[in-house]
């Protein structure tokens, strides 16, 4: 116990005096946090998560362009500005706008729109009622010129990405089949007594239709009678604090690895490590010294971007991290995560044989543990090959875990399973480091 105590006295001590290293360490993560949380927090802004500025500009003044307003109004993603400069854009001016990158996208409902539309529409209505004409009005609108379509003009930004694009121009798409049919169903009402009286007078005659007396009007409410409605599955909404909070502060815990690595290195070199084996006290006891010396830095660590991610980046603009119903359970996947760590960094230490290969390999060894375990890129977004092997990293093990207990809010299967994988690959790391510093005389 004195040797494991001595050597947590003494590792403590050591890092203390490099208070540059321990800043850089402690700054790194931060930075990651909080670069990477704005970014991707501005990344959800454009493509839909929040709001999207856009112009409306309206050449038609018809129906078409009043329905299209009034959908777009409603799109609580999008905020239209119908107005610039306190005057009714143009096509010209708001293209211009766009360009300029004062605006994402604009729409524009160009001059004949509602015209064509009501043309169209009636000729449909019409073409339904022809006798002996099943699907005369599907025929129709196939054989319609494109110059004869009614067309609704979307423009966006040069800058804009294509997920952006993708969903402006399907969000579009279904509105024009919104107002299409709205069209069509007011054509198909002005044309139904009409309609159906000529066919009853061709197929019956005169005689029947003066029998038949004043015949029903059609009208189609307007009454919803089919919804989409969303259940929550998570405890708060997502988002980027949720997400990038414990995955960058994960990725700044194993970045334990450069510094303890390389103090282990420095120690064989100089000898000191030879000496401390040949102590009295158990070499694995003394392992566990330096293991839960950078263990608690490492969770400190943690704690530093917990905080920063409830007070500090509120205050620049993205939601605060929500801790959720299992503070406990955080905290022992943290604990895990962090000897884990720490335990790696011990391992490579003990087999390089100098302060570059271990800071070099070490270092990229995280990044590549990083990159298929999910923090950069969400896994589900990997492709299949990745994916399975993305399971083999430490850093995905305590992901998955962060993520159910940060976003799911519950401990789940994932949870107890990342928790022992962290675990095992502590015991499994200092027994090799172990092994080999005694195996090699440190």
């Amino acid at each position: 116990m004195n040797g494991f105590l001595s050597t947590l006295a003494k590792e403590l001590k050591i890092m203390s005096r490099d208070r540059a290293g321990l800043a850089v360490l402690f700054a790194m993560p931060i930075c990651l946090v909080l670069i990477v949380t704005m970014v991707q927090d501005n990344v959800m802004k454009i493509t839909g998560a929040t709001v999207a500025r856009a112009i409306f500009v309206d050449q038609d003044g018809g129906e078409a362009a009043r329905l299209l307003r009034e959908l777009l109004d409603e799109q609580d993603s999008i905020e239209t500005a119908h107005e610039l400069e306190g005057k009714p854009p143009t096509l010209e001016t708001a293209r211009e706008a766009v360009a300029a990158g004062e605006f994402l996208f604009g729409v524009a409902v160009v001059e004949g729109t509602s015209e064509k539309l009501s043309r169209r529409a009636d000729e449909l209505a019409g073409s339904a009622f022809s006798a002996g004409s099943q699907g005369g009005a599907d025929g129709a609108a196939q054989d319609t010129p494109q110059a004869d379509m009614a067309e609704f003009v979307v423009f966006f930004d040069p800058a804009s990405q294509g997920a952006l694009r993708t969903s402006v121009i399907s969000a579009l798409n279904q509105a024009a089949l919104g107002i299409e049919i709205e069209f069509k169903t007011k054509a198909l009402s002005a044309n139904f007594q009409s309609g159906l009286s000529a066919i009853i007078s061709e197929q019956l005659g005169e005689e029947a239709l003066a029998g038949a007396g004043e015949l029903p009007s059609f009208h189609w409410s307007k009454d919803k009678i089919a919804g989409v409605r969303t259940d929550e599955l998570v405890f708060v909404k997502p988002s980027s604090v949720q997400q990038n909070v414990p995955s960058w502060a994960l990725f700044g815990m194993f970045f334990i690895v450069v510094p303890l690595s390389g103090a282990i290195v420095r120690e064989r070199h100089d000898g000191m490590l030879r000496r401390i084996i040949a102590a009295p006290a158990p070499t694995v006891v003394v392992l566990g010294g330096k293991l839960a010396a950078y263990s608690m830095v490492a969770f400190f660590q943690f704690c530093v971007m917990v905080l920063i991610g409830i007070f500090i980046l509120p205050l620049l603009g993205p939601d605060g991290l929500e801790i959720g119903p299992s503070p406990l359970a955080i905290v022992l996947i943290a604990l895990a995560a962090s000897l884990a760590a720490s335990s790696y960094g011990m391992l490579v230490g003990s087999v390089a044989k100098s302060y570059e290969q271990a800071s070099v390999f070490g270092a990229v060894s995280v990044v590549m543990a990083a990159a298929i375990g999910g923090v950069m890129i969400p896994s589900y977004a990997m492709p299949p090959g990745i994916r399975s092997i993305s399971h083999f990293s430490p850093l995905n093990w305590g992901l998955e875990a962060f993520l159910d207990l940060f976003m799911r809010g519950s401990v789940t299967e994932n949870v107890y399973v990342g928790g022992a994988l962290l675990i095992s690959m502590t015991i499994l790391c200092t027994l090799l480091s172990w092994i080999w510093l005694v195996r090699n005389r440190g």
